[in-house]
Order: C-alpha cells, then sequence, then structure tokens
C-alpha cells in the first residue's frame, strides 16, 4: 500500500503548498522556502500538478490583461456570374479580425472568410461579447488590486524594535551572553544590561517565554528606546496620549520586595551634561521567581500647561528646578531596574489607545 503523503490531500486546501506556490510565482520565496518548494515538487505529482496549473494561470491572467486592441475589417462583396445560363447576383460580407497588444505591435489575425449576412451579425455579437468580457476582466482585476494596495497600506503606528531580543544569535557565543542590545540603547549604554540565552545561561534552570533571548537587567541597570512609528517618524508628547506598555518579568531573587520600573521621558540633552525630564512613570512589583506577565499604561495630561516639567535627571547644577514645557519633544521609554536582584525581560509590546493628535 502506497504511504500516505501530503499527495492525499487536495493541493488547493493545502495552505502551505499555496503559500509557497504564490510567493514562487511572485518572486518572494525565501531560501528555506525555496528548498522547501523544491522537495514538495519532487516527491508530490498533485503538488507539481497544482504548481503547472497556478504557473499557467498567472500566464494566461497577465496576457489577458495587458493593452488589448481588437480591430474588424468588414468587406462587402458584390458577385454577379451566370450559373447554368440564368445570371445570379450576390451580396457576401466578409471580416478580417485582428487582435493584439498595441504596446508591443504584435497581433494575431483571423484569417479572412466569406460570410453570408446573417452570420456576420452572429459573429460581430459574439466578439463584442469576447471584448466586453476582456473589458469585465480588467476591470475586475484593478478593482482587485486597489482593494489589495488599499488593505496593505495601513497607518503608522507604534512600534518597539527588537522587542523579543532575537536581533542578536547567541548560538556560537560560549557565555550565552552579549551586551549587544540593539535597538535597546539609543540614547545610552551600560555595562550591566545584556541579553543571554537564558536556557543555557542558567543551564537549564530557566527557560525564556518565546524564543531563546532574554534581556537581562543587574541592579542599577537600564533600557532606553527612542519611540518611533512604524514610519520611521518619532513618537512626541501630546496632550492626552496614552501608551500602553506589555510584557513578561522575572525576577531572579524575591527574598526582598523587587519591582521593575517603567517610565517615559524626554531627553533634551546627552552631551556635554544630561538633562531629561519624566512625565510618567509605572512600578511593577514582582512576585514569585517565575515569568509573570506585566502591563503600564501612561497617561498624559489634557492641558499642555500641565506639560511644564522640573528635570527629573540632571547633571547640570543650573537646570535643577528650571521648568521646560515637554509638549511636542520626542519621547524615550525607559525600563529600569532599582533593585537588588537581577531581572530578566522578554516578549515586550507597545500601543497607543488614544492620541488626539492622530500619530
Amino acid at each position: 500500500m502506497p504511504q500516505d503523503t501530503p499527495s492525499s490531500t487536495d493541493p488547493e486546501n493545502d495552505a502551505t503548498l499555496v503559500h509557497l506556490v504564490d510567493a514562487f510565482i511572485e518572486d518572494r520565496l525565501s531560501e528555506e522556502e525555496k528548498c522547501a518548494l523544491e522537495e514538495r515538487l519532487l516527491n508530490d505529482e498533485q503538488a507539481m500538478d497544482y504548481c503547472a496549473d497556478r504557473i499557467g494561470f498567472h500566464a494566461d491572467m497577465q496576457q489577458l490583461l495587458e493593452p488589448i486592441r481588437v480591430e474588424v475589417i468588414q468587406k462587402r462583396h458584390f458577385v454577379f456570374e451566370r450559373k447554368h445560363g440564368l445570371p445570379r447576383f450576390v451580396l457576401r460580407e466578409s471580416q478580417v479580425t485582428q487582435v493584439g497588444n498595441p504596446s508591443t505591435g504584435t497581433t494575431i489575425e483571423i484569417p479572412p472568410q466569406r460570410v453570408d449576412s446573417k452570420d456576420f451579425k452572429k459573429r460581430i455579437l459574439i466578439i463584442g461579447a469576447l471584448t466586453l468580457t476582456l473589458i469585465l476582466a480588467l476591470v475586475c482585476y484593478l478593482v482587485w488590486n486597489n482593494q489589495k494596495n488599499s488593505a496593505s497600506t495601513t497607518a503608522p503606528h507604534l512600534v518597539l524594535r527588537n522587542a523579543d531580543f532575537e536581533s542578536t544569535s547567541l548560538a556560537e557565543d560560549e557565555d550565552a551572553f552579549s551586551y549587544m542590545l540593539i535597538d535597546w540603547q539609543d540614547l545610552f549604554m551600560t555595562t550591566r544590561a545584556g541579553i543571554c540565552d537564558i536556557s543555557r545561561f542558567s543551564e537549564g534552570k530557566i527557560t525564556a517565554p518565546s524564543g531563546t533571548n532574554v534581556a537581562m537587567l543587574k541592579p542599577k541597570s537600564y533600557l532606553t528606546q527612542r519611540l518611533r512609528m512604524s514610519d520611521d517618524t518619532p513618537l512626541r508628547v501630546s496632550p492626552g496620549l496614552h501608551i500602553r506598555v506589555r510584557g513578561k518579568v522575572m525576577a531572579e531573587d524575591t527574598s526582598e520586595p523587587a519591582s521593575l520600573r517603567l517610565a517615559l521621558r524626554v531627553v533634551q540633552s546627552i552631551i556635554p551634561e544630561m538633562v531629561q525630564y519624566e512625565p510618567k512613570h509605572v512600578m511593577i512589583p514582582l512576585e514569585g521567581q517565575n515569568w509573570m506577565n506585566f502591563e503600564a499604561d501612561f497617561i498624559l495630561p489634557d492641558d499642555p500647561e500641565d506639560m511644564a516639567l522640573t528635570p527629573s535627571d540632571v547633571m547640570v547644577e543650573s537646570k535643577v528646578g528650571q521648568e521646560f514645557n515637554i509638549n511636542g519633544e520626542p519621547l524615550t521609554l525607559s525600563i529600569d531596574n532599582r533593585t537588588k536582584t537581577t531581572i530578566f525581560l522578554d516578549d515586550l509590546s507597545i500601543e497607543i489607545l488614544c492620541d488626539k493628535t492622530n500619530h
């Protein structure tokens, strides 16, 4: 009995095969997907037939939807002849139909043939129906393409870069640890924070919620990231702005009270002296030595005048107590470990719940 293979199912209901074939036709296969498709086609006849049908369909559609010109040349034939010694007058009509692409100049000509008047009308109707069908197909394609483009063009949204800390591979790192916190040390750096392959780093005592890497914040360390929209424009302070940050957190030791501190900040200066303003911060108490979900909401005041703040972190004596209105300034997310234990982070996300400026 033959073994049960993917060919025993309908290829059109195989989401993986459909995705691979469509990606191949659209020239967007990754190397891994390319190998998967080649192996599937070598071992599955139905998959090979399905792929061939899809390629043929796309080729036909491309030819169908190219610019088309249909030209019908009509000729009238008046024939006077004698048959069996009697005069005879016959009226006939003939036509030459040319179908082609005016952009390339190529045409296909239907050979001229004489037709009677009654047949000529039928042929005109057939050609008209075919032309109308081509036009309708083109219109349907344009509508579908427009809807596809509209669906793919979404409004900019707030994103956290490297939110799962997987941008750096630690597979070849013997220590299973690195200071390569890509996208997370935009403004300030600390040697007390990094990423680790938590399973290897803890010798199997701890596993990551997803992937392999997590952020590791030793005591008095932090992560910072300038907040940006998906179109790479900065997120700026605005009245009533409401942001929510989610993620997973775990403390290495909770024998003493421990908490994670998250804050929205405006960094006015880095060099020569650091000056920051902090409109909001949230404390997340940590309980137990297991991964826990957390959620932090930051809601800015509705009144722009309430955006006038004194520095929260400052190294310039002249700035101490001096107010600065941060309205319209770029925002930075800071995640701080101000406890005496190491804290691990993973699977962070961020979203805007309310933004009256329509970022």
